[in-house]
């Protein structure tokens, strides 16, 4: 094994955080807006960590950063939204990770569903029951229960499918041509 390997197995802070970031904007993700409420006022904020814990019963996972006030809202609430942008929307995904909290609904279209404020252009959109909290470095993982699931009215062609961010930018999926035989 060479030498440089050795020494970044060795000591995992050797990449700096900007390495790192460059390294997993190799990564597709999907893209979704987590979303809560604090009191009476929605708060949300772009996430691109998403993903199934079990089916049975129906369990997801997200990652926030511990300093987010949507963090703060879902630990208050103990119910939080995902909202997974459409690629015809992708600019919500810049919306809710650039604009100032107090200003990322405004103009957006949402409804309050079991008293959580869902985005009415997601290409699906979903309500979950905090059950567990993972603090991990300086995000926290929280693990929720489906309570109700609502898929968009729209067929996905219209949409254009889910966003997906790869290499920073948005990118549209596509239908895997199928093999010549």
């Amino acid at each position: 094994m060479d030498r440089t390997r050795e020494t970044i197995l060795q000591d995992p802070g050797v990449l700096p955080p900007a390495e790192f970031r460059k390294l997993m904007a190799g990564w597709p993700t999907g893209v979704c807006v987590v979303t809560s409420a604090a009191g009476e006022l929605p708060v949300g904020c772009t996430v691109n960590t998403l993903a199934t814990v079990s089916l049975e019963p129906p369990t997801a996972v997200v990652s926030l950063a511990g300093n987010s006030a949507t963090l703060g809202a879902v630990r208050e609430h103990g119910l939080f939204g995902v909202n997974v942008i459409s690629h015809r929307d992708y600019e919500l995904g810049h919306r809710f990770a650039r604009v100032a909290r107090e200003e990322r609904f405004t103009g957006v279209a949402y409804t309050w569903t079991l008293s959580v404020p869902l985005l009415d252009v997601a290409h699906l959109r979903s309500v979950y029951r905090v059950e567990h909290w993972l603090p991990v470095s300086d995000h926290v993982l929280i693990v929720g229960r489906l309570l109700l699931a609502l898929p968009s009215a729209e067929p996905p062609q219209t949409q254009g499918g889910p966003a997906v961010r790869y290499e920073r930018e948005y990118w549209r999926l596509c239908p895997a041509e199928e093999p010549a035989n």
